[in-house]
């Protein structure tokens, strides 16, 4: 069949995707009623990561020319969480309508203004924070991170990188400039970090763009990589420093543990 592929409003699905590199994967041709002109085919379509995070199936109609696509339901719409809040559903929001100026950096990351980022507070607008300019969805963290209660509620929706090495959670606190301190106190900072990339029910969903560690393009500043190349060095000799020590631990350990044998025997 040569048609084209709508969305369920109707759009081309190229207007959808101009935003960013995208490849589609056709999931499951299911066959729809029959319409006045022609037969209608469904098509489920998986953003991959370098469209909008995380991956969610969104509905499509594969339409032959003088084919209607189905109007859009409640059910179909979704913000780039992967979610609907009560508003989105009442209004039919979809993320290409919410979300017009979404953007990519030249690796597919997603880029993230400052203003969308103070948006995401709540577990109803889903909770975002920002470390070193990477952002992470920390709505899993809820008792945490939620800015109405949690104990870590001052890190939502904004970048407060030197505040996880300082506590002193305050807009002034997150204004020092880490980029000042020592390896070894930036060290703090770039642990979180990882803590956050590397946890299982954190999503990261893209760079702060416009920040000091990302430009407005989303490439990595000078900044950053000052202050992330020594870190991640310290890091892997602190590593191995650890790793040493543990051994030197367990081998006096078994150490003691034979003398001891030994002695027995000889009673």
């Amino acid at each position: 069949m040569n048609g084209n592929l709508l969305d369920t409003r109707g759009n081309e699905i190229d207007s959808l995707f101009s935003r960013g590199p995208c490849r589609l994967q056709l999931q499951g041709m299911h066959r729809g009623r029959r319409s006045s002109s022609a037969m209608m085919m469904m098509a489920v379509v998986v953003l991959t990561t370098n469209c909008f995070r995380p991956m969610s199936p969104v509905p499509f109609t594969l339409a032959s020319d003088g084919d209607t696509a189905a109007a859009a339901t409640p059910e179909q719409c979704m913000d780039e969480s992967g979610s609907c809040s009560a508003d989105d559903v009442a209004n039919n929001n979809s993320v290409e309508k919410k979300y017009p100026q979404i953007q990519h950096a030249p690796n597919g990351d997603r880029l993230i203004s400052h203003d969308e980022l103070a948006t995401h507070t709540t577990k109803g607008t889903r909770i975002w924070l920002s470390i070193l300019g990477k952002v992470y969805d920390v709505t899993e963290g809820v008792d945490f991170y939620d800015a109405t209660r949690g104990g870590y509620k001052f890190y939502a929706g904004r970048d407060a990188s030197p505040c996880f090495a300082t506590g002193k959670n305050t807009p002034e606190g997150a204004e020092e400039k880490i980029e000042e301190w020592e390896t070894k106190k930036q060290l703090g900072v770039y642990e979180w970090s990882l803590f956050y990339a590397d946890h299982k029910k954190y999503t990261y969903m893209g760079v702060l763009a416009g920040s000091k560690y990302y430009d407005e393009f989303g490439n990595e500043t000078q900044l950053r990589r000052a202050i992330v190349e020594p870190c991640s060095i310290a890091k892997a000799i602190q590593d191995e420093e650890r790793e040493k020590k543990k051994a030197e631990r367990l081998a006096a350990r078994l150490a003691r543990k034979e003398k001891l044998a030994n002695k027995n025997k000889i009673l």
